[in-house]
């Protein structure tokens, strides 16, 4: 299964909790990566598909760095996993 914007992908994983591995790409290479031991930047600047705003990293050190540069707010994936997905499609107009 794939979802055009990481967004969609968190919302479909937190009603289906037996999903064994995902995958996102990363901002910074767009190589695959694993979702579990990735880090994310939320922020409305970051263009997505589907307007969650949201960015993939391999590292938490380029996470933070995207987000000291940019701006927006480093999550882990567990830390994502209990967002409000659609506060952040509501900010991201």
């Amino acid at each position: 299964m794939k979802f055009d914007d990481i967004g969609c992908m968190v919302t479909y994983l937190q009603q289906h909790k037996n999903i064994d591995a995902a995958f996102v790409h990363a901002h910074d290479s767009k190589e695959w990566i694993d979702f579990q031991k990735s880090y994310f930047v939320h922020d409305s600047s970051i263009e997505s598909p589907m307007g969650y705003g949201i960015a993939a990293f391999l590292t938490k050190q380029a996470a933070e760095k995207f987000a000291n540069e940019h701006g927006g707010q480093v999550f882990s994936a567990d830390e994502l996993l209990k967002q409000n997905m659609m506060e952040f499609k509501m900010h991201s107009h």
